[in-house]
C-alpha cells in the first residue's frame, strides 16, 4: 500500500488545491474513488505505525504534525535521528507524549528503527508517519489542526471538515482494512498490535524484557511481564531459558575471575564457582558452558536482572520458596520467578537472593542523591512522616552502597594483583 502512497498524495493535493472544495466535491467524478484510496492508505498506515512501534492508541492519537509543510523525502518533526553507541548505525526516535499513569502528558521517545551510517533507508513506521502527515497536510492547514492523526468528519466527504479522532475511530479504520482484505472474522483492536509487538520482541531475543519495559514506559517489569508475556506458556519457557543463560554467564564470569559479587548468597555462589572451576579444569573449553548450564537447570537457581525504571538495582538469584517478594504468598513454593508486582528497592535491598556487583552502583548512587533531596524538602515543609520514610530508605541505600564499594575495591585488587 505504501508503494502507491505518492500517487494518492498527489491526487489528494490536487483535489484540495481546488479553490472551492464544496464545488469540487459536487462535481469531481473521482471523489468517491479518491476517498476510498485515502481510507485504504490511512488504515494501512495506522496498523504499520502501531504494529511496528508498539505504542498505545492514546500515544498514536497524541502525535503532532510538523510545523511546516513536509517535502517528499524529509523527516517529520516528530522523528529524530541519533547515532548509536558504536557510531555504526543511526537510530530513529519517535517523539510523543505518555498519557497513561501520569497526571499530565509527559514527553517521551520510542525507538522506531535504525539503519547503517550512510544509508538512505527509512524504517516502515517512519515512512507511514510521513505518508499520513503529507496525505492530510492541505486539510490540516485549512483547519489549523496540529494533530498528526486526523480524518474527515463525514463518512463520504472530502470537504474541509476534518478533525482529530478517537480510539473507536482507529479501531474502525483497522477493522475496515481487514474486511477490505477479505479477513472478515477477526475482530481486531488497536491494543492487539502492542501485544503482538511485545511477543515478537521476546521471541526474537528473550533478553529483551528490560528493554521492552523501557520501550513501553512501564515503571516496573511486572507490568510488562504479566500484561504481555505470561499468558503464553512458550514465552514463559523462553524467559526461563534466558534466566538460565544469565545464571550461566554470572557463574562463568566468577570462575574466570572477571566478576566479584556481594550479598547473602555471594559466599555460597563463590564456593560453587570455585568448586565448579576445579572440576572443569580438565574439560574442553567448548563443553564448560554446557556443564554449567546443566548444573544451573538442576539447581533451580535463576538469575534475574532487577530494574527499577531504566537502571538495574541488582541481580536476583531466585529459588522457589524464597525471596522477600513472595513472603505471605500462599503459592510461594511453586513460583518460579521473582514476584515482579512486589519487587521494589526498599524490599529487595536486604533480600537473601539479591546479588550485587559494580554495575549496580549507578542506581544506588542516584537513589541516594534523590533521597537526600527528598529529605531536605520534607524537612523544610515540616512533613515528619515523609522525612522519616526518607531517612529509613536513605539508611538502607547507604548500607547497600557500603557493600558495593567494598565489592568494587575487591574487584580492583583482584584485577591488579601486583
Amino acid at each position: 500500500m505504501l508503494d502507491a502512497a505518492e500517487d494518492i498524495i498527489l491526487q489528494a493535493r490536487h483535489f484540495a488545491d481546488t479553490k472551492d472544495l464544496q464545488v469540487a466535491e459536487k462535481h469531481a467524478p473521482d471523489r468517491k474513488h479518491l476517498r476510498d484510496r485515502m481510507n485504504s492508505l490511512t488504515d494501512a498506515c495506522l496498523i504499520l505505525i502501531q504494529g511496528l512501534s508498539g505504542i498505545r492508541v492514546s500515544e498514536l492519537l497524541g502525535l503532532q504534525a510538523s510545523d511546516t509543510p513536509l517535502a517528499q523525502n524529509a523527516l517529520p518533526d516528530c522523528i529524530k535521528i541519533e547515532p548509536s553507541a558504536s557510531g555504526l548505525h543511526e537510530i530513529f526516535y519517535l517523539s510523543g507524549h505518555l498519557y497513561k499513569a501520569t497526571k499530565s502528558p509527559r514527553p517521551v521517545t520510542w525507538v522506531t528503527g535504525l539503519r547503517p551510517v550512510g544509508s538512505d533507508h527509512l524504517p516502515v513506521p517512519v515512512k507511514a508517519i510521513s505518508v499520513i502527515e503529507r496525505l492530510y497536510a492541505p486539510w490540516r492547514t485549512r483547519r489549523n489542526i496540529n494533530e498528526l492523526i486526523i480524518g474527515f468528519s463525514r463518512a463520504k466527504s472530502l470537504t474541509k471538515d476534518v478533525k482529530a479522532h478517537t480510539l473507536s475511530w482507529v479501531n474502525r479504520c483497522q477493522r475496515r482494512f481487514f474486511v477490505r482484505s477479505g479477513v472478515k472474522d477477526w475482530t481486531v483492536t488497536s491494543h492487539q498490535w502492542r501485544k503482538s509487538f511485545a511477543q515478537y520482541v521476546i521471541r526474537s531475543d528473550s533478553r529483551m524484557l528490560p528493554v521492552l519495559q523501557e520501550h513501553f514506559k512501564h515503571i516496573s517489569m511486572a507490568m510488562t511481564e504479566q500484561g504481555y508475556i505470561n499468558a503464553d506458556p512458550e514465552l514463559k519457557q523462553i524467559l526461563d531459558d534466558a534466566a538460565v543463560q544469565s545464571t550461566v554467564s554470572l557463574i562463568g564470569e566468577m570462575i574466570a575471575g572477571r566478576k566479584t559479587v556481594s550479598g547473602a548468597l555471594s559466599g555460597k555462589l563463590k564456593e560453587t564457582a570455585n568448586q565448579l572451576g576445579k572440576s572443569l579444569d580438565n574439560r574442553p573449553e567448548n563443553d564448560r558452558p554446557r556443564d554449567i548450564e546443566e548444573l544451573v537447570r538442576t539447581s533451580g537457581i535463576r538469575a534475574h536482572d532487577i530494574r527499577w525504571g531504566k537502571t538495574s538495582l541488582g541481580t536476583c538469584l531466585f529459588r522457589q520458596g524464597t525471596g522477600n517478594c513472595t513472603i505471605g504468598c500462599s503459592a510461594r513454593w511453586v513460583i518460579s520467578a521473582p514476584l515482579w508486582s512486589a519487587a521494589r528497592p526498599d524490599l529487595c535491598w536486604e533480600c537473601q537472593n539479591l546479588v550485587l556487583d559494580e554495575t549496580h552502583l549507578p542506581f544506588w548512587k542516584d537513589r541516594r542523591a534523590k533521597l537526600q533531596d527528598d529529605l531536605k524538602t520534607a524537612t523544610t515543609n515540616d512533613d515528619f512522616a515523609l522525612a522519616q520514610l526518607c531517612k529509613q530508605r536513605l539508611e538502607q541505600c547507604i548500607m547497600v552502597l557500603n557493600k558495593l564499594e567494598n565489592t568494587e575495591t575487591t574487584a580492583t585488587e583482584n584485577s591488579n594483583p601486583g
